[in-house]
């Protein structure tokens, strides 16, 4: 599974019990919206949600897809911004061609979208984006996206993608960045 080394441990059980169970109520639905500040445990908990998905069956790929760094099998965790630089790498010749590196990332068993909102915003990176949020919603396949945004500030910023992300289930992150706060 491709889940950052930082994460390998994750689990729901590393978050308070009020924050376990929403997202277990929610575990067989399309997914998560996780928003909040900086360093308040997004990413960790879309990890472990991600793990949750792995335990259950569900983040096996409709179509098997490997090719040098695309391996789709238990799931994929991938930055918007890396997401977006392995679409424009594809912009080759030679293989994979940018459909299918698009196409691995819409039909993955499950999915785990970083940090939205952190990459470079053009016309080009919405449409990459848009094709993977949409496609994904549209097949009811699981995915969370993580964004230091809320929906309130992604209706500004986009509303077609924040369209598909107000049918997840949302869940803002409090407190201060554990990162900082390290020993």
């Amino acid at each position: 599974m491709g889940i950052p080394r930082r994460f390998w441990h994750a689990s729901l059980n590393d978050f308070p019990r009020a924050m376990s169970d929403e997202v277990e109520a929610h575990l067989a639905g399309d997914g998560f919206f996780l928003c909040g500040g900086v360093g308040t445990g997004k990413s960790h908990l879309a990890a472990a949600i991600l793990k949750a998905w792995h335990s259950q069956g569900r983040t096996a790929p409709r179509e098997r897809r490997t090719y040098a760094n695309h391996d789709q099998r238990g799931g994929v965790f991938i930055s918007v911004v890396e997401y977006l630089s392995r679409v424009q790498e594809s912009f080759t010749p030679e293989p994979p061609s940018t459909e299918w590196v698009v196409r691995s990332y819409q039909r993955a068993g499950a999915l785990v979208l970083d940090d939205l909102g952190a990459e470079k915003v053009t016309e080009w990176s919405f449409s990459a984006l848009y094709r993977v949020l949409d496609y994904r919603v549209g097949e009811m396949l699981p995915m969370v996206v993580t964004s230091n945004m809320s929906l309130g500030d992604l209706i500004e910023w986009h509303p077609r993608i924040a369209s598909r992300l107000g049918g997840l289930c949302a869940l803002k992150m409090t407190g201060r960045d554990k990162r900082r706060d390290r020993p």
